[in-house]
């Protein structure tokens, strides 16, 4: 259903270690994800690192702005659930202690947290011991109204950049009994917790 979700088809990278949020901007289309397109005034870059940073296998997206990508071969009516993980930037980039970004499904758009740990700004920043990336996992779930459909992610504040990593996106079973519906639900892990909406 959707192409390319760990950002691991590309033809070229950055490492995290000696990223430039400026300069994203002045990249060739070839630091774009394959199956992924950039939204207008947007940027974006697959990043990699000497140390395993990503979420799931090597790489993972650096959105200044936000992308999307067409979804087809929804079921009508059918209750799907997206999970993906987000991170603020991590270093001097990271100077606000939480940020918004949102996820759309077509017409309906999501707003979620993205949190720092309160010891990304404190005198041992750089230890080793602690995790660079800070991935929190975000849960929403969304009707299919129509077959196909533009999925959106991005951060609230365009010029802010955010990581994305690991998109899933799961047909759930709906089970009835006595015409009530009984979805199982689930939440995101991290800081905050994210209401469930069903549209």
């Amino acid at each position: 259903m959707l192409k390319n979700p760990s950002f691991e088809a590309y033809e070229s990278s950055l490492s995290i270690e000696t990223i430039d949020l400026q300069n994203i901007c002045n990249l060739s289309t070839d630091f774009i994800p394959k199956y992924w397109l950039l939204t207008t005034g947007s940027c974006a870059t697959i990043l990699t690192s000497n140390r395993n940073l990503a979420r799931d296998e090597r790489s993972f997206l650096l959105i200044k702005g936000s992308v999307k990508q067409e979804i087809r071969g929804l079921q009508l009516g059918g209750l799907y659930r997206v999970e993906f993980f987000t991170s603020q930037l991590t270093g001097s980039e990271a100077l606000v202690s939480y940020m918004e970004g949102f996820v759309s499904f077509g017409k309906f758009k999501h707003v979620f947290l993205m949190y720092s740990k309160a010891y990304r700004h404190d005198e041992r920043e750089m230890d080793l011991s602690r995790e660079t990336v800070s991935w929190q996992r975000h849960t929403f779930y969304f009707s299919g109204k129509e077959a196909t459909l533009d999925f959106d992610f991005g951060a609230i504040r365009s010029n802010m950049g955010i990581y994305l990593d690991h998109i899933s996106i799961r047909h759930v079973k709906k089970n009835y009994n006595n015409s009530v519906c009984s979805c199982r639900i689930y939440s995101s892990v991290g800081l905050h917790t994210r209401s469930v909406e069903f549209y």
